[in-house]
């Protein structure tokens, strides 16, 4: 018997989009399990969303359904990463009904025993292309069905899944006459350290004309191709849909986003993955000893349609020293403006504003400055009922208030999807025209530029100028740039910044700046550091007096309280890990350990759903200096409860739990902070019933501490959903084990 509401599906401690309603009526832990259907059948429920502003019980018979299995794997699961091998299958049992696990039917105890026959012999992996590696990186997944913790080269929690990252070598050669087909998939490593795929299509016109390094080789841009929601690059649709396109003069590059999920944003873990797979190309090259056209890595004409158009908007926005031109297909403008977010429950407006200062890297509508200069052609069908031509529309609008013109084509009457979206004759002229003429793309970079530059690690550079620190990271920086060519001089104003350096050979121009004055700093104008020491050479602003000064001091990178890079951003910040996750539980009581367990299993199977991500669970320990793993590259994830949480490795850090049972909170004042004055205030709030809280800690080498704390097993639990996963993924695709 359940609640006749259409959000039953959704676990209280799981909702992405919100809290379960029902919570109210049994908290955090309990929620829809407390209500009793054999009490008051007939009891009636608030809800928005009811007949008559309510909702009751329904009883309801199941039948079996009629599955199309290939649909549902596409579906509900990560079809590349499904597969069947010795081990992997585990007799479970569950109680109550929840939907925590999948295993139970009904509210009784049931076990679930899936009928299959294990081939005890094979493994099988996903990388594959026709049976064959698609490369020598590999990955294999394992899980530990043990009760108790495998601690050997491979430490695996009980119930944990870990994908594990090899390479295989071949130091001999075989003399042999063979031939072969040529395989367009490829694999790599993420910047995670998790091995991926993609799919890569080489250049197919010999005749192009193409840029010309140093040593003489030709080399051609990549058309990166971004799909839809719920795709990936090895199914027939995305790999089929560039057919037509196939004999530009460029390399076509599919990528997955590492799974289908982080995918559907392209942002930082997608975005990440395109990284990767276009600095894997020249390893491709060299394991098929490629000898053709070469490949320009810095030139990317990118392609989208619809939430891969959403992702060539925040390419261009966010690394447009890259994007040579961009074809932006029916996608939307941003996730917030796609599903709206007035049906969430109304908070107060010092809470909201953190939450919109979150979300405001994604917010393209406000970052259309970005790429003034770039080629765009944007196309969207007049009937779309999916994405509404009203993004593309509103977008095209706002990049001419903002200086710059796209091209922009309606189709009438067509929808969202339909063959050869991405191949009408003006996407086919467009992917020609800015494919063939190399000599352009140093010619992008206008005479008058600006751009803004929110707190994000995603942020690349534009005109060669990276932003490494602002001033206030919550606020959006601001750089207006004005090149004077004949005196080699640029004139830069900036708005909140407080740190950048330059990159000259992502600068877009045939002749770089000698000399640089920083606002208003004309009368004594900086010279621009050598090519070979921009990477070592900074451009920092005095706070206290407002002038700036170069310097060369490198030491501020390894000083942990110089927040810089991947550390910038908000909580989605920790997903720019470059090694595996260690989730770390810290519990100097043994009660409490099981349920942070659960509570470390559970993040760990959700960052490999989601991310295909690896993490790394270590025994509850406090000491975060000697703990294995600690030191390793990746980003840790803290578990704690109560007085169990250690203190930062920064000692100034504002949050910390005293031994009174506090969670204490210091805020300064923040124009004191940088005149050196020491205005600052401390909240303490008691431990209570359900408190929690998540937040970021620094540790060194750019790297990041998530802290997931509970004043009790609810408040845990409860600040356990906060875990960075995915914008706008519902609670229900969780895959429970």
């Amino acid at each position: 018997m359940l609640p006749n509401r259409s959000s039953i599906h959704k676990h209280p401690a799981e909702a992405t989009w919100g809290a379960d309603p029902l919570e109210v009526l049994g908290g955090v832990l309990d929620g829809f399990r407390i209500l009793s259907f054999d009490h008051d059948p007939t009891a009636r429920f608030s809800s928005a969303l009811g007949i008559n502003r309510t909702v009751g019980w329904s009883v309801l018979e199941a039948p079996e359904p009629e599955l199309e299995q290939k649909f549902q794997r596409i579906m509900i699961l990560d079809r590349s990463r499904q597969w069947l091998a010795s081990m992997l299958v585990s007799r479970m049992w569950t109680g109550r009904f929840s939907g925590r696990f999948m295993a139970g039917l009904g509210y009784r105890w049931h076990p679930r025993v899936m009928g299959l026959e294990l081939d005890a012999s094979s493994v099988l992996v996903a990388e594959v292309v026709n049976e064959k590696l698609a490369s020598p990186l590999d990955s294999v997944i394992f899980t530990g069905p043990a009760l108790s913790l495998l601690d050997g080269r491979l430490m695996l929690a009980p119930y944990q899944s870990r994908p594990v990252a090899f390479k295989i070598d071949f130091y001999d050669q075989v003399p042999s006459n063979f031939f072969f087909q040529l395989g367009y998939k490829y694999t790599f490593l993420h910047p995670a350290g998790v091995v991926f795929y993609a799919i890569l299509r080489p250049p197919l016109n010999a005749s192009c004309n193409s840029t010309t390094n140093a040593n003489g080789q030709q080399k051609l841009p990549i058309l990166v191709d971004l799909h839809g929601a719920g795709l990936e690059a090895a199914v027939e649709q995305v790999r089929h849909m560039l057919d037509a396109v196939y004999g530009v003069c460029a390399w076509m590059l599919f990528s997955t986003g590492v799974t289908p999920w982080s995918g559907d944003d392209w942002h930082t873990w997608g975005a990440a993955d395109i990284e990767a797979a276009v600095a894997a190309i020249p390893n491709w090259m060299e394991a098929v000893g490629w000898e053709c056209l070469g490949v320009a890595l810095e030139n990317w004409l990118v392609s989208g349609h619809s939430n891969g158009g959403q992702g060539a908007w925040f390419l261009l926005t966010h690394q447009p020293d890259r994007v040579i031109a961009a074809a932006p297909v029916s996608g939307y403008s941003s996730i917030e403006a796609y599903v709206p977010f007035t049906m969430w429950h109304d908070g107060q407006a010092a809470i909201s504003s953190v939450i919109q200062t979150a979300r405001q890297n994604f917010k393209h509508e406000l970052l259309m400055r970005n790429f003034a200069g770039i080629p765009i052609l944007q196309q969207h069908g007049s009937a779309d009922d999916n994405v509404p031509a009203y993004h593309s529309r509103l977008l095209h609008l706002l990049i001419s208030e903002n200086g710059w013109h796209s091209e922009y084509y309606d189709l009438p009457e067509k929808g969202h999807w339909f063959d050869g979206v991405l191949t009408t004759p003006t996407l086919l002229d467009f992917y020609s025209r800015h494919t063939s003429q190399p000599s352009f793309y140093d010619h992008l970079l206008p005479d008058k530029f600006s751009f803004s530059i929110p707190s994000s690690g995603d942020m690349g550079s534009r005109g060669g100028i990276i932003v490494d620190q602002l001033t206030s990271p919550d606020k959006y920086g601001h750089i207006h740039v004005v090149r004077e060519a004949g005196a080699g001089l640029w004139r830069v104003k900036t708005r909140n910044v407080h740190r950048f350096h330059l990159l000259p050979s992502s600068m877009r121009v045939t002749a770089y700046p000698v000399k640089i004055s920083v606002d208003d700093g004309s009368k004594n104008p900086f010279k621009v550091p050598a090519a070979n020491s921009t990477d070592t050479t900074w451009f920092v602003k005095d706070e206290s007096t407002g002038t700036w000064t170069v310097s060369d001091d490198v030491s501020w990178r390894d000083d942990i309280m110089q927040r810089h890079g991947r550390q910038n951003g908000a909580m989605d910040a920790f997903l720019r890990s470059t090694g595996r996750f260690t989730i770390k539980i810290c519990s100097r009581e043994g009660g409490s350990g099981i349920e942070q367990m659960k509570v470390a299993l559970q993040t760990s199977r959700n960052l490999l759903q989601y991310f295909a991500a690896d993490s790394q669970i270590i025994q509850p320990h406090c000491d975060i200096e000697e703990e294995e793993g600690i030191s390793g590259p990746g980003n840790v994830i803290t578990i704690a409860i109560g007085n169990d949480l250690p203190h930062s490795l920064l000692s100034t850090f504002p949050i910390h739990v005293d031994e009174e049972g506090h969670l204490i909170v210091h805020t300064a004042d923040f124009h004191a902070a940088h005149t050196g004055s020491s205005i600052s205030s401390a909240t303490k709030y008691p431990f209570e019933l359900s408190l929690g809280a998540i937040f970021l800690r620094p540790l060194p080498r750019q790297r990041l501490e998530l802290v997931v704390w509970g004043a009790d097993v609810a408040g845990l639990q409860q600040a356990s959903r906060l875990v960075p996963l995915l914008t706008g993924v519902s609670g229900s695709l969780i895959l429970w084990f």
